[in-house]
């Protein structure tokens, strides 16, 4: 029953839940980020939510693209289970491409890095002990 309900999960396009964008910051290249606010899940110290980045400069007729991802605010680790591109900004037009990884595993988080000021602004948000990554 649970692998069914993670099948369907996977199909749906990641911006049909996004109801309640907020945006995290911008990198220094001019990438913009956003976590759907509604998305956001927690079990202990590890923080579930959707991601959207609109692209500066997009490669590969690559727009945009939001991801399904966790982070554990104690490790300072990250991991993504969905990843999808798509032709426009904001998550609009044609899926250029679907990474799907149900069985990701966690990778520490790049200090100094747009990940990191993620982790920072989910963790601190949530009043889950605040990571140093950004520092």
């Amino acid at each position: 029953m649970t692998k069914l309900i993670l099948a369907i999960v996977f199909f749906i396009p990641l911006n049909s839940f996004a109801v309640n964008w907020v945006k995290v910051g911008e990198s220094v290249d001019g990438n913009e980020y956003f976590f759907d606010q509604s998305s956001i899940s927690r079990n202990g110290s590890e923080m579930s939510f959707t991601l959207a980045i609109n692209y500066a400069h997009p490669t590969n007729k690559v727009f945009s693209d939001a991801s399904e991802m966790a982070i554990d605010c104690y490790r300072d680790t990250k991991k993504t289970f969905k990843l999808i591109g798509y032709s426009k900004y904001n998550l609009e037009g044609e899926i250029i491409y679907k990474n799907l990884t149900p069985d990701a595993e966690w990778t520490k988080t790049p200090l100094n890095t747009a990940a990191a000021e993620i982790q920072d602004r989910v963790c601190t948000l949530y009043l889950i002990k605040p990571t140093k990554l950004s520092t």
